[in-house]
């Protein structure tokens, strides 16, 4: 899994185009629960070899937080070839990011 965050709004379409897999975290300095949150994907990154992910600050990209229809943080978006495949909100152990994440990819042959 490859981790980045993103510096500049408009990098995000590129990076979503580029990889197959993305989960994107909308998070905040100041939040716990994104802090702790992030721990858990990086964690879970090498059972994930197809996933890439990018940390999107929501105080540095509020554009990018409207657009997408973030509410609170943190906030995962799950995007398949750049469309969004699934949302998740809150903070999530392991098991539990886990599983949503096993039910949204699927093999590399399909």
């Amino acid at each position: 899994m490859l981790i980045s965050e993103l510096k500049q709004a408009a990098d995000l379409a590129p990076f979503l185009k580029q990889h197959r897999w993305v989960i994107a975290t909308f998070s905040a300095n100041w939040c716990e629960s994104c802090q702790r949150l992030a721990a858990v994907v990086t964690r879970l990154s090498p059972q994930h070899s197809k996933l890439n992910s990018i940390s999107i600050n929501v105080d540095r990209h509020p554009e990018l937080t409207r657009s997408y229809a973030v509410r609170s943080v943190p906030t995962l978006l799950l995007f398949k070839q750049g469309v969004i495949a699934s949302r998740l909100s809150g903070l999530h152990n392991e098991d539990q990011l886990n599983n949503w994440l096993s039910q949204h990819i699927t093999p590399p042959n399909e």
